[in-house]
């Protein structure tokens, strides 16, 4: 009877776990350490999914196939802590009784975390996107370079995520397949949803949760290592992958048993890596922030990220580097927008970095860029090289960039902007015409330009679009205020 007791009890907690996470959360929070660890393999807490039933992207100098390839054009960066095929053949970090889990990689999952839906590719169905149809079919010839290697998204995975093929890591010359990784579009582009329509628009602080993220990653690979049936349907999908890509394996019994070792390694690693972290914390009697939705200490998590060391196989003790070279990531921020940021005389919002490429190297390493920081005796493999796309930064920010705005302009023409520009409030006024709640009220317009202008202009100078405010203070004009001038007169 006491079995009986022992084992209805059991399963009565695991079906609770299953359809009820939280409340076994919050039972055990005042456990202790105990309840701490049972609670890190519960299911992450995750909104519902909210799909707009239409979307628009809106006006900002960029036509579909720029605004695709920004979304998806990989900046060498393997943000994901598995290789490509396994991150899309992985279920989700949850638990289910009767029915099988669908894949992490599902857009109405990871819209979940705040990544905005997008297409396989341009064709006719990326107007469901919100895609304007101004450019699906083009020119090749016409096209600028960047195009000519044109990215496509074949599982259908958010703006931001990108495919990084197979390359050599520079550190150790091994061969890796296929990486996933971030780009700037991940935390870089936004969405309003407002009466079931998405409105989205590049160079925007996004809404992403990128903790819970690296949770359900973790929580994913954990649940395929341990929970029954789960591998064997993981393991399926990624040889049907490489069976659909011409190479599949030899030895199907073998191939497995090697990738749940592979599997089984990079768990082994998630966990070390979040041990040291926690040890670190420990030793400074420092507490984890959560970040949540729409915030990241970006600057810190960049330089924490990049000085983990490689787990070696015989040595998993705590690295001492890592405690003198910590700082926590304890200052969270809305992710900045971009538009006009090229032209800005510092390159980074806290005045850190003057160089735009510098920036956005940088922001690369802080996703995963894979980096040779170790290894300096062989000529092959010299130190600092990595995987870095130094090509597809360099455009994505000459797409923000634009040209120059001095140029080409109408006598008396107040300069502009000419790359990714603000939304336009008036382009959403349109699109809900009959909503009073987006209509513009003039007089409050002016009642704020005075504001403004009084309270404001001192330290933030003209607004950059707003020619009213230029004809009644020509002395604080924006655009002209706002971009650096070179020596000749040109902009920077």
């Amino acid at each position: 009877m006491i079995i009986t007791g022992a084992l209805a009890a059991a399963v009565t907690l695991f079906l609770v776990a299953v359809l009820a996470p939280e409340k076994v959360r919050a039972v055990l929070k005042d456990i202790g350490r105990a309840g701490e660890t049972v609670s890190a393999i519960l299911p992450p807490p995750l909104p519902a999914a909210q799909t707009p039933s239409k979307a628009y992207w809106l006006k900002q100098n960029w036509s579909a196939r720029e605004r695709f390839w920004f979304h998806h054009a990989s900046q060498g960066t393997a943000t994901f802590p598995v290789p490509y095929d396994w991150f899309v053949s992985l279920e989700r970090a949850e638990l289910a009784v009767f029915s099988t889990p669908k894949l992490l990689s599902d857009g109405d999952y990871l819209i979940r975390f705040g990544f905005i839906p997008s297409p396989r590719k341009l064709d006719g169905s990326a107007s469901d996107f919100g895609y304007s149809k101004d450019s699906f079919n083009t020119n090749p010839a016409a096209e600028p370079e960047q195009f000519k290697n044109y990215p496509e998204n074949p599982d259908g995975l958010p703006v931001g995520f990108a495919k990084l093929e197979s390359g050599v890591e520079p550190a150790t010359g091994e061969p890796y397949p296929a990486q996933l990784g971030f780009t700037c579009a991940a935390c870089h582009t936004g969405q309003i949803r407002y009466r079931d329509v998405g409105i989205r628009f590049d160079g925007g602080p996004a809404m992403v949760n990128l903790g819970n993220l690296e949770s359900a990653i973790g929580l994913s690979i954990f649940y395929t290592v341990y929970v029954p049936t789960r591998f064997n349907r993981f393991a399926d999908r990624v040889i049907e992958r490489a069976v659909k890509a011409g190479s599949p394996p030899a030895d199907r019994s073998a191939f497995k048993e090697e990738l749940k070792k592979k599997l089984r390694q990079t768990l082994d690693k998630i966990k070390h890596e979040r041990d040291w972290s926690k040890e670190i914390l420990a030793r400074g009697n420092m507490t984890y922030i959560d970040e949540g939705f729409g915030r990241l200490d970006a600057l810190n998590q960049i330089f924490f990220s990049n000085l983990l060391p490689p787990i070696a196989k015989e040595d998993k003790a705590f690295p001492e580097v890592l405690a003198r070279n910590y700082a926590r990531p304890d200052a969270p921020v809305s992710f900045p927008p971009i538009w006009d940021v090229p032209w800005f005389l510092w390159a980074q919002y806290d005045g850190s970095v003057q160089n735009e490429l510098v920036r956005n190297a940088g922001q690369s390493l802080g996703v995963k860029t894979k980096l040779n920081l170790t290894e300096h005796s062989n000529p092959n493999r010299p130190l600092f090289r990595s995987s870095m796309k130094m090509k597809n930064i360099f455009w994505i920010e000459e797409m923000l960039r634009g040209p120059d705005p001095f140029a080409d302009n109408a006598p008396g023409q107040t300069p502009k902007f000419k790359g990714l520009v603000a939304p336009r409030w008036k382009e959403v006024a349109d699109i809900f015409e009959n909503d009073p709640a987006w209509q513009v009220d003039d007089e409050k317009v002016r009642n704020g330009r005075q504001l403004y202008a009084e309270l404001c202009v001192e330290c933030h100078r003209g607004p950059v679009r707003d020619p009213e405010f230029d004809k009644e203070r020509p002395d604080r004009r924006g655009a002209e205020r706002f971009i650096h001038v070179g020596a000749d007169g040109g902009g920077r």
